[in-house]
Order: structure tokens, then sequence, then C-alpha cells
């Protein structure tokens, strides 16, 4: 996905002079920025389902109504996230490409689960939602080696943030059963995708602080 700017050559191009922040640097504080900034946006969405669930099933139906929370999590996570890109003027290129990715996410679940109806449903979207995620993340970032990872990293954090709320919310029931199902999933899948995106840049964040980095000549100056 060339046309979004976002592979190696493209961000180093327009990046001069732009530095790695501690945050995008290190693997750990860009898992839990993910999981922060994603389960905010979660813990929005499943609040918006039980506020006002069965208004969105009536005007919509439930197709109608995944497509409204897909949207919602696009526009309130997308821009969380953007700080985890290096470079300069990728925001905009990250909120596309986001799009992209949790689009292809959502209508694989979606196609899971509308088919089945049930757990296996649920699992088979999870598999092949977070492939469909992994592959688009890869592409736009130049990265297709790294797949594999980004696929595991975006499962693990899906599935166990999906099914531990799932359990949260078969106990608890009612809107806390729904608040905290909100929550773990965001932080779950939230920390897959900040360790994700950390692993996609690795290229072009080394490179940047290569050049970032004092010459030789500079080095020995008084």
């Amino acid at each position: 996905m060339r046309f979004l700017g976002l592979e190696p050559d493209a961000v180093v191009a327009r990046s001069a002079g732009a530095t790695v922040n501690a945050t995008q640097a290190s693997a750990a504080r860009s898992t839990l920025l993910g999981a922060l900034g994603f389960g905010v946006a979660s813990l929005l969405v499943f609040g918006s389902w039980a506020v006002a669930g069965p208004a969105l099933y009536r005007m919509g139906g439930e197709a109608g109504a995944y497509l409204v929370w897909a949207a919602a999590f696009i526009l309130l996570s997308g821009a969380g996230l953007s700080g985890l890109v290096v470079g300069h003027g990728n925001r905009m290129r990250f909120l596309a490409a986001f799009a992209i990715a949790f689009s292809a996410y959502a209508a694989v679940w979606m196609a899971g689960w509308f088919a089945l109806r049930n757990r296996t449903g649920e699992v088979a979207g999870a598999v092949g939602g977070t492939a469909a995620f992994a592959l688009v993340l890869c592409r736009t970032f130049g990265t297709a080696r790294a797949w594999p990872d980004v696929a595991l990293h975006l499962f693990i954090g899906n599935t166990v943030g999906y099914f531990t709320g799932s359990a949260a919310y078969d106990s608890l029931g009612g809107t806390a059963g729904k608040l905290a199902w909100g929550a773990l999933y965001g932080i779950g899948f939230g920390a897959g995708i900040g360790a994700s995106l950390h692993r996609v840049q690795e290229g072009v964040r080394l490179r940047l602080q290569a050049r970032s980095e004092p010459g030789p000549a500079a080095q020995a100056a008084p």
C-alpha cells in the first residue's frame, strides 16, 4: 500500500530532523500505550452498547449496529494510537491505514459470527480477523516478513481480551458486565496493536535513530 506513504523509504525521506521518542522506541511502552488508547475507545464503544444498544438495533439491525461500532472504534482509537507512528506527516496516513486494517478485521469477524453465531464463529472471526489486520499493517508499513509476529501479537491480544471480557460479562451481566467486557477487550487487543506497531516500524526506527546520532567528527569535536 505505497499510496499511504508509510513504508520506510517514504517515512525517512520526509522526516528530516525527526527523532524517535521514548514510547516509540520501547516495545513495552508501545504495548502499554496501545492498551490504554484502545482500552479507552473500547470502553466508550461498549458503553454505547449498554446505553443505546437497543435503539441502534432497532434503527439498523444487528449488522447496522456493528457497523456503527466499528466506525466508532476507528475514529476513537485511530487518533489516539497515531502517536506510536514515528516520523513526520504520518497522522492522517496512519488514520487511513488503521481504518483499512480495522475494517478488514471487523468484516472477517462479522462474517464468522453471522455464519455460525456461536463460540466457533467468534474464534474463527478472531483468527481470520487478526490475520487480515496483520496483513494490512505489514503491507502498509512495508514489512511483509513481520506478518507472523504481527499476526501472533494481534491474535493473542484480541483473544485474551475478548474472551476474558466475555467471561466477565457472563458473570456480571447488565451494564457492569458490558463495561467490563469493553475494558478487558480493549486492553487486550490494544496491547496487541501497540506491540504490532512497534514491530512493523523496526526498520524505519533504526534508520531514523542512526541518522540522528552524531558522526565520528561531531563526537570528536570539543
